[in-house]
């Protein structure tokens, strides 16, 4: 329970959308009942954190750094966590690349951790660039990401 007073503190200073998320989960209480409106409000609130943080991520193409001379390709950048809700923008990026590339670099410096499902689309898009005869590079890896792509057996 909270006093009315605290409740009109935290209106005025919350972003709007936790503000609605509060709202939606009073009014699930008074109509519904308790357990359903903190299990929806948690939900809710899962549901808006995960749509934030796939909206942070950045995956973009960049030119080949100059370690690799005279190779035609592409490095792709990926700025943030890679897990299902920023997989669309992979698949964007991917179809992007040049078909006559030789190599694809992913750049995983910035990548603080990934899915299981980030792992299987990335699997899956490795797998598909190199029937192509593309060769693919990971560099930049963290050591959790580093330990993650070991256990997912891409290499």
């Amino acid at each position: 329970m909270s006093e009315v007073k605290v409740i009109f503190k935290l209106f005025k200073q919350a972003p709007i959308a936790d503000s609605v998320i509060l709202c939606i989960t009073f009014f699930l209480t008074v109509f519904t009942d308790l357990i359903i409106a903190v299990n929806l409000g948690v939900l809710i609130a899962i549901l808006y954190f995960l749509k934030q943080a796939s909206n942070h991520v950045t995956i973009k193409l960049e030119p080949l750094p100059a370690e690799y001379p005279s190779t035609r390709g592409c490095k792709i950048l990926i700025r943030g966590p890679l897990f299902f809700a920023s997989l669309s923008k992979l698949d964007n990026i991917i179809s992007q690349t040049d078909s006559n590339s030789e190599l694809i670099v992913f750049d995983f410096e910035q990548v603080p951790f990934t899915d299981a499902t980030g792992l299987e689309k990335l699997k899956i898009a490795i797998d598909e660039l190199n029937s192509a005869n593309i060769r693919v590079e990971c560099i930049g890896m963290s050591p959790l990401v580093l330990k993650q792509l070991k256990q997912a057996n891409i290499h």
